[in-house]
């Protein structure tokens, strides 16, 4: 790294151990920055209520725990109307920090 930074800057200037490994870092990332393509995706949530109790809003979550993106916002609605109308079984309760 160091004669590429001699001959892009200025003579003298030199990189060491960290410094290479560092620039790396950063490029490698900048580079995943650069190629970043967004995609829209959709997810439900819910509103789970028991009686008396306040009610918890909750992420719908696949079947490795990760939440749910649609690609479609048809599909979402989809799902949303079908929860509407079925009764929901609460098999585990997972509190996270919100940090």
């Amino acid at each position: 790294m160091s004669p590429l930074l001699s001959r892009r800057l200025r003579a003298g200037l030199s990189a060491g151990r960290v410094q290479s490994a560092a620039l790396a870092i950063l490029a490698a990332r900048d580079e995943k920055i650069r190629v970043f393509a967004p995609e829209e995706f959709f997810g439900v949530d819910v509103l789970l209520a028991v009686d008396g109790a306040e009610p918890v809003r909750a992420s719908v979550v696949d079947s490795g725990g990760a939440v749910l993106r649609l690609a479609e916002r048809v599909e979402a609605d989809a799902l949303a109307a079908h929860l509407r109308s079925v009764a929901v079984t609460l098999d585990d309760v997972e509190q996270k920090d919100a940090s």
